[in-house]
């Protein structure tokens, strides 16, 4: 349980890749992305259906987004369709993401950066501040 106290307040402070407030507002310039996913998300599709609460955590957008660069580099990664592809050529894929080989994910539009591996996004998500304001 949290318990603000006066002597000594606390924050915390963090980036959400795939909060759902984040990904909707208007400022958000891949928000289409994201509204085409949370629509499929709900739809009934032979029976099975997803309950769209399970959005607000942001945990299905990552998933989703996480599957869709694998399949992406495993796609490539593939000579011949009677071959899979090795761990090597699929890994060297996810390094070819960027540029104009990027992800059109439910969380935006993002790169996967040659150098470091890290994602680039093609927008800033917003910090969020949990807790006791700053002192002034």
């Amino acid at each position: 349980m949290f318990r603000a106290d006066p002597d000594a307040p606390i924050s915390v402070l963090y980036v959400p890749l795939a909060d759902p407030a984040q990904l909707a507002d208007s400022s958000n310039p891949d928000r289409g992305l994201f509204q085409d996913f949370a629509d499929e998300f709900g739809r009934d599709h032979h029976g099975q259906q997803f309950d769209k609460s399970h959005l607000a955590s942001g945990w299905a957008v990552m998933a989703h987004d996480a599957v869709l660069t694998a399949s992406l580099a495993i796609r490539k990664a593939i000579d011949t369709p009677q071959t899979p592809p090795s761990v090597h050529a699929v890994a060297a894929q996810l390094y070819l993401l960027d540029t104009t080989n990027v992800i059109r994910g439910a969380s935006g539009i993002f790169r996967i950066d040659p150098q470091t591996g890290n994602r680039k996004s093609t927008h800033e998500p917003q910090v969020v501040r949990l807790g006791a304001p700053p002192r002034s």
